[in-house]
């Protein structure tokens, strides 16, 4: 099933800190996050979500994740490369 639409209605909780309010904004991966033309995903990946059965998770968390995924693989190959170059030399 699609996930709902989230509706921001500007009340804060009053137990609860924003995101915003944790997070460095300054971080590459936050500022991506601004980048990222959304909606087009949404309307990209709305009709593989069926109409019927459990509430599926935010498109936008899972490209996010997806996109998390794929940089830390990233990281961790050139970390091994460089590894390995490090080793191989006598």
């Amino acid at each position: 099933m699609r996930p709902k639409k989230q509706i921001d209605v500007g009340q804060q909780d009053l137990f609860r800190n924003r995101l915003d309010q944790i997070i460095n904004l300054d971080h590459p991966l936050s500022r991506l996050t601004k980048l990222i033309d959304w909606e087009r995903l949404h309307k990209e990946f709305a009709p593989y979500y069926a109409d019927i059965g459990r509430t599926g998770l935010p498109i936008r968390l899972m490209v996010g994740l997806n996109l998390l995924n794929i940089s830390m693989l990233f990281l961790m190959k050139r970390s091994v490369r460089a590894g390995l170059k490090k080793t191989s030399r006598p």
